[in-house]
């Protein structure tokens, strides 16, 4: 099995989250962020990547 890095298609390799309604970031990363899911929170780091825009990716 091979590994390699590539982008978070969750935030698209930015490292925070946009993927919620009007672009506000989605409550799944909101309650990773500790945040009270309100909805209209703007762009906490992406609870997929922890920040990094890049995950682990396993190819076999």
């Amino acid at each position: 099995m091979k590994r390699s890095i590539v982008k978070c298609g969750h935030c698209d390799g930015t490292g925070k989250c946009s993927r919620g309604d009007q672009g506000f970031s989605c409550s799944s990363c909101q309650r990773e962020a500790g945040i009270e899911d309100r909805g209209d929170t703007n762009k906490v780091h992406c609870g997929i990547c922890k920040g990094t825009g890049k995950i682990l990716k396993e190819c076999y």
